[in-house]
């Protein structure tokens, strides 16, 4: 299992929660997965993106003439969603909770998830990497200099058009073997409780 994680992953990471029982549930250790293309039908709007899980970008080739680049994985990705601790609070827990916490030992937490679903992904099959960066909001825009291949497949799972952007959106990719068909639409993970600030600040 490969696990890159960006240079974020050093600085305490923010949660929200529209429940209490969610945190709760959290702060025993079930991490919730959900496919990343599930977020195309969410039913709660402040989630809902009809073009999660497809890259969409341009660059200017020869003569300045735009080329389109576009891309999906063709593999289950499971995804966590954090925000980055310089979030407009008060747009956080419009948007996603009330329930807050801060996450402060985010290498120790993805450590432990990875260990802990070595034994319970689903039947037959395995994750191959895991992931965890800043979400881009440059869906549809012109890139300059162009994204490198790496930053293309990114793109892929953490990608989200400019109208998102006060999100500030960290995301923990999963990738699972085998294809979508058949793959769960969430997984939960029983890991350690996190290192954990909560309330992470007042409501």
């Amino acid at each position: 299992m490969q696990v890159t994680l960006d240079p974020i992953v050093e600085i305490p990471l923010l949660r929200a929660f529209t429940q209490p029982g969610y945190l709760t549930e959290f702060l025993g250790g079930a991490v919730r997965l959900t496919q990343v293309s599930e977020y195309r039908d969410m039913e709660c709007p402040n989630r809902l993106d009809r073009d999660e899980g497809e890259a969409r970008h341009t660059v200017l080739g020869v003569e300045d003439t735009p080329v389109h680049y576009g891309g999906a994985w063709h593999n289950p990705i499971y995804v966590l969603c954090f925000s980055h601790p310089d979030v407009d609070r008060a747009h956080l827990v419009e948007q996603y909770g009330r329930h807050v916490i801060q996450l402060t030992d985010v290498p120790g937490f993805v450590s432990d998830l990875a260990s802990a679903m070595k034994g319970q992904c689903p039947e037959g099959r395995e994750v191959s990497e895991i992931q965890l960066a800043p979400v881009r909001y440059n869906r549809d825009l012109v890139l300059d200099p162009e994204p490198s291949r790496v930053e293309r497949h990114r793109l892929m799972w953490a990608q989200k058009g400019v109208e998102f952007a006060a999100d500030q959106e960290v995301r923990l990719a999963l990738f699972l073997s085998g294809p979508v068909k058949g793959a769960p639409k969430t997984w939960t993970v029983q890991s350690k409780p996190p290192a954990t600030l909560e309330p992470a600040f007042a409501t």
